[in-house]
């Protein structure tokens, strides 16, 4: 509000010139003779005091105000030692009086000294000091016609309000749901509206109608204003948070810890609400006098006096702390030691120290905070580090402080060995003192890589391989086979087991960090071919790495290559060596001679797909399978149809042996229909089909699939294994027959249930080089095949496995399954049935030669 000419100490001033005028003319004499004796003699207050006027920023012309009205004349009242203004804390001000008769009117226009809110006049009088409390206003409605200003005025639900206008008016306030008349005093220019008032509440605005004058409007906000603590309960000796909230920003606010009766027990002051529109307090209840009793914290915003109050808390006297370790703490150099430290009724700090400078050269003192409220503080001590950089804490919200470390400047790693903890309530700077308990720190040797430490596992290639969580919704498989296509490649994987690694191998490094710690992984070719050296790929330079996770518990570590930079290259239908080093740049490792290699196999081989194909499928639910060397967890879409008639699709998955299986329901449709099944792979693009007639399913289906290798080496193992199944509803009688060479190594009569299946296996002769033929029959139904025995030849002119010889004996059978045993090294490792391209054109280069031949 901004005040004219007219102003408050002006008006009082005429009023005060006009009194003594009049007391002149009447009194004069009794004026004289009494003045000096009652200057000073105490008088009873009628009406205030009141403090109003601006206090947000003073400026030229403004000026805040206090009216107090006394039964009795004061005008001996002066500035100076007679007159004190203290603020709400007893801080002197300095105000002057500007008018005094029986209404004392006191003025201060200096920033510095400004009453924001309550505070206290104190009066020396001749016989006494009296104090007399200061109500304090933060806003001010002034009748327009007393002086120049607004006709409205914005306050905050709560706010202590100052009515101005002419000595001794007449106001009507009134909202839109209740009204009252009051008047300013006889010898007043001021009183108070206090608008937390339970008939102001919920009001918009409030009207002050001057009688006789003009009208002023105040506008009625909500100031937001509330205060949360950050528990429930306290220890006597803990601190209490709390945050105060309002909807305006920049406002002076005070906290009060108020006691179960309401009583001050302490205040926070200098607050302000921030530019989030919070600000936090805390109250140290050990350096409080605090009753063990339910509790409040109020809140007060200053420059409106308007309150808020917390909810209860209690206050309860702290038991003896318990803080002690959770046991001796025992594991190997290269990995993480946890040491947990329980903290029970203590939420201070508490100091860990390990090590003994005189007995071990070695020792560390940390300060650790339960920050979280779990009850203990777990401790990560790497081994691979010493000082500061040993330590991490497993929880964020927990705290830790380095007091004193690796006083005697050693290196890592620490020898093996038994290293003291202490624990404790306090410190000297150097050891832990009031010690509450103590216990082991034991590390154990090293143990070094396992030559054969290493296992590859694959991934389905459509699946994100990025970190732990895509490693949770994927599928691994163990295997040495990655199968690659034309255009992409299945996830490779591999896994590090050992107990000593995980100081310096951890959950998300990738290429660059693992060269950091020393480790080497690589990849070289196993069979380079004849004069020239076998090429090697590096993490560090072609291929990108990612440790999935690092299980110390289990001693494992995951880590994924990079699918796309091994596709770019690696060959398909090759063999590879990966390798992984701990180099001398390991913390662990002391130069050369010490490294340390583990090392796997495995094999990229052309991504196969196949369906096991029928003749007959039952109108009932009907199993159709196949098989892959795609990852296992890869989907499948299959579909099967009949024109006219029907067309279903369903999902399938590939299981862990490489086979999938789908159940179709053809229950609705006629034995004779036709029907179409297809089944594909999209990552790789794979796909395979093949069609049926419907029979009845209560009718026996005999199904015969057999495998046996096209081409062994002299002295190998070899098997001819023969599988007959019943596939339809009705139990079958059949007679099977085996033939290997010019033996005939089986013939029985087999009777096979509804579903039941039959299966031998039948050694090959590979004692001399030769073909050994080998045929089977069920029935009427029958297949045969040659195997062929040869030398294996010397290492510099053996051929690569696609240069293996191809069955030319095989019947081109498209239904015949591939060889997927793995335990061979021959052509029909590539899983492609029937004849192979290269057989296919050799066989018509061969059919034009005799043509030819006969026409000559």
């Amino acid at each position: 509000m901004t005040h004219n000419k007219n102003s408050y100490r002006e008006k009082g001033r005429a009023l005060f010139l006009a009194a003594m005028m009049v007391l002149s003319v009447v009194a004069m004499s009794a004026a004289f003779a009494g003045a000096a004796a009652a200057a000073n003699e105490e008088t009873e207050v009628e009406q205030g005091p009141v403090a109003y006027g601006p206090h947000d920023s003073l400026s030229s012309g403004d000026e805040q105000s206090i009216e107090a009205v006394f039964e009795d004349d004061v005008s001996g009242l002066s500035s100076g030692d007679e007159i004190t203004v203290k603020d709400r804390h007893g801080e002197e001000l300095t105000w002057n009086v500007d008018t005094a008769t029986n209404v004392l009117i006191l003025t201060n226009d200096t920033a510095d000294d400004v009453l924001i809110g309550d505070g206290t006049l104190e009066i020396e009088w001749d016989d006494t000091t009296e104090e007399y409390d200061i109500e304090g206003t933060s806003t001010a409605a002034v009748d327009p016609a007393y002086e120049a200003g607004s006709d409205s005025e914005d306050a905050y639900h709560g706010e202590n309000i100052a009515i101005v206008g002419s000595t001794g008016a007449t106001v009507d306030i009134s909202s839109e749901d209740s009204s009252i008349t009051r008047g300013l005093g006889s010898d007043s220019n001021v009183r108070t509206l206090d608008t937390s008032d339970d008939r102001w509440s919920g009001a918009d605005n409030i009207t002050v109608d001057f009688v006789g004058g003009d009208d002023v409007t105040i506008e009625l906000d909500d100031l937001g204003l509330n205060v949360e603590t950050d528990e429930d309960s306290y220890w006597d000796t803990q601190n209490v948070t709390a945050t105060a909230e309002a909807d305006d920003i920049d406002r002076p606010v005070e906290f009060q810890l108020l006691n179960e009766d309401g009583d001050e027990v302490a205040n926070v002051t200098d607050k302000t609400i921030g530019s989030d529109g919070e600000v936090d307090a805390e109250f140290n209840l050990s350096d409080e006098d605090v009753d063990h009793e339910n509790h409040t914290i109020e809140v007060e915003d200053i420059s409106s006096g308007v309150t808020a109050e917390s909810d209860e808390f209690s206050v309860e006297e702290r038991p003896d702390a318990d803080v002690a370790f959770d046991g001796n703490v025992v594991e190997h150099l290269g990995n993480i030691a946890e040491i947990t430290v329980d903290i029970d009724d203590y939420d201070d700090e508490v100091f860990v120290q390990i090590g003994d400078e005189e007995d071990d050269n070695y020792q560390d003192l940390i300060g650790v905070e339960d920050g979280s409220d779990s009850g203990n503080v777990t401790i990560h001590f790497n081994t691979a580090e010493v000082g500061e950089d040993a330590y991490s804490l497993a929880d964020d919200d927990d705290e830790i402080n380095f007091e004193s470390m690796n006083q005697s400047g050693i290196s890592a790693p620490l020898d093996a060995g038994d290293y003291e903890m202490i624990t404790g309530l306090d410190n000297d700077d150097n050891n832990v003192t009031d010690e509450t308990d103590s216990a082991f720190l034991t590390l154990e040797d090293r143990t070094e890589l396992n030559e054969d430490g290493l296992s590859v596992w694959t991934a389905p290639g459509d699946d994100d391989l990025a970190d732990s969580d895509d490693l949770e919704d994927t599928t691994l498989t163990q295997t040495d086979e990655i199968a690659v296509s034309d255009d992409e490649m299945d996830h490779t994987v591999v896994q590090l087991e050992s107990n000593s690694i995980f100081a310096f191998l951890e959950e998300g490094n990738e290429e660059s960090d693992l060269s950091d710690a020393g480790i080497e992984l690589n990849i070289t070719e196993t069979d380079p071919g004849p004069n020239t050296d076998a090429e090697t790929w590096t993490a560090a330079d072609n291929f990108s790495a990612t440790v999935l996770e690092a299980e110390q518990d289990d001693g494992v570590a995951t880590i994924a290559l990079d699918q796309g930079d091994l596709f770019d290259n690696l060959s398909q239908e090759d063999d590879y060596e990966l390798s992984l080093t701990l180099n001398d740049s390991n913390t662990f490792i002391d130069d050369e001679d010490d490294e340390e290699t583990a090392t796997i196999e495995f094999s990229t081989v052309s991504a196969d797909f196949e369906l096991s194909a029928v003749d007959e499928l039952p109108n009932a639910d009907a199993d159709v399978t196949g098989e892959t060397n795609v990852a296992p967890g890869t989907e499948l879409d299959t579909r099967a149809s009949s024109s006219g008639n029907f067309f279903m699709d369903e999902e399938s998955t590939v299981e862990d042996d490489g086979t999938f299986t789908v159940t179709y329901d053809f229950s609705d449709y006629d034995t004779g229909t036709e029907v179409e099944v297809e089944a594909s792979e999209s990552f790789h693009d794979l796909e395979d089909d093949f069609e049926a007639e419907l029979v009845d399913a209560e009718e026996a289906i005999i199904n015969l699939d057999t495998d046996a290798p096209a081409e062994v080496y002299v002295g190998d193992d070899a098997t001819l294994d023969v599988t007959v199944s019943n596939t339809g509803g009705a139990a079958e009688d059949v007679e099977i027959g085996v033939d290997v060479g010019d033996e005939a190594v089986a013939s029985e009569d087999v009777t096979l249930e509804a579903g039941d299946e039959w299966s031998e296996s039948y050694n090959i002769p590979t004692e001399a080089e030769g073909d050994v033929d080998w045929g089977v029959t069920v029935d009427d139904d029958s297949d045969s095949g040659t195997v062929s025995v040869v030398e294996e030849p010397a290492d510099d002119d053996a051929p690569a496995d696609d240069d293996a010889p191809a069955d030319d004996d095989a019947p081109a059978d498209d239904d015949a399954p591939a060889d997927d045993d793995g335990e061979d090294d021959t052509a029909d490792d590539d899983g492609t049935p029937g004849f192979g391209v290269a057989v296919a054109l050799f066989a018509l280069l061969a059919a034009a030669m005799l043509a030819i031949r006969k026409q000559n």
